[in-house]
C-alpha cells in the first residue's frame, strides 16, 4: 500500500469511528446530562460554563435541561445570563432540525411554538427582548439580542406583534428582528406591510437583508 492510500485509509477509519461513536437517534445524552444539570446549578463558574456550553452543543438531546437554564437565567448574573441563553439557543435549533426532518421523512412536525421547552423560554426571554438597548456597548447586547432570536424561533406568528416595533429601529435589533421573522416563514406574513413600507429606505446592505426577510416570509410560487 502507499503511504497516500494508508493516509487515506487512517481518515478513513476514523471518520468510521466518529459516525459509530455518535450516540443513536433518539438516545438521551445521559448520565452525561444529570452530571451537566447539577453542574449549572453549582458554585462553580467554569463547571456552569462548561456545562452550558455541551447542554447547546448537545441540541435535541438535551432538552429536559431546559427548566434548570431557564432557572440559570433568571437568577444569575451577566455572564451566566449569556451562558444559559446560548445554551437554550443550541437546543432551540435542535428542535428546529428535528421537526425539518420529520417533514423529510414524511411525518408530520410540530410546531416550535406548541413545545412545551418553548414557551418556558419564551416566559424568560421576551421582557428581556423588548427591553432598552440604547447605550448598551456591543458585549452588554448579546444577551437581548440572543432573546429576539429566540422569540423568532420559538414563538411563531404570536410573537410577531413584538417584533414589529424593533424593525423600525436604527439598531442592531432592527436587523435581529428581521431575520426572526425569516425564520417564521409565512407564519410572519403580518408583518409584511410594515417590512415592504421599509424597502428603498435603508442603506444597501440592510436593503439586502430586508429583500431576504421578505422572500423568506412570501408565500412561494408555485
Amino acid at each position: 500500500m502507499s503511504r497516500g492510500n494508508a493516509g487515506d485509509g487512517r481518515i478513513v477509519g476514523a471518520i468510521l469511528w466518529t459516525v459509530l461513536a455518535l450516540p443513536a437517534p433518539g438516545a438521551s445524552a445521559e448520565p452525561e446530562l444529570k452530571k451537566w444539570i447539577q453542574d449549572l446549578r453549582g458554585a462553580d463558574r467554569d463547571a456552569r460554563a462548561q456545562a452550558a456550553a455541551r447542554i447547546g452543543a448537545c441540541g435535541v438531546k438535551c432538552r429536559s435541561a431546559v427548566p434548570a437554564l431557564v432557572d440559570m437565567f433568571r437568577k444569575g448574573g451577566a455572564e451566566d445570563r449569556k451562558f444559559a441563553i446560548d445554551s437554550l439557543a443550541g437546543i432551540v435549533r435542535g428542535i428546529s432540525v428535528e421537526g425539518a426532518t420529520a417533514v423529510v421523512l414524511g411525518r408530520p412536525a410540530s410546531r416550535l411554538a406548541d413545545e412545551p421547552e418553548c414557551r418556558e423560554i419564551l416566559g424568560v426571554v421576551r421582557p428581556v427582548a423588548v427591553e432598552p438597548i440604547e447605550g448598551k456597548d456591543l458585549d452588554a447586547l448579546d444577551v437581548p439580542l440572543a432573546a429576539v432570536q429566540l422569540l423568532g424561533r420559538c414563538g411563531g406568528k404570536a410573537e410577531v406583534p413584538t417584533l414589529l416595533p424593533m424593525i423600525q429601529e436604527d439598531s442592531l435589533r432592527q436587523v435581529v428582528a428581521m431575520d426572526a421573522l425569516a425564520s417564521m416563514g409565512p407564519d410572519a406574513a403580518a408583518a409584511l406591510p410594515a417590512l415592504e413600507a421599509l424597502s428603498g429606505k435603508l442603506n444597501p446592505g440592510l436593503q439586502w437583508r430586508l429583500e431576504l426577510t421578505l422572500k423568506a416570509i412570501r408565500p412561494k410560487k408555485n
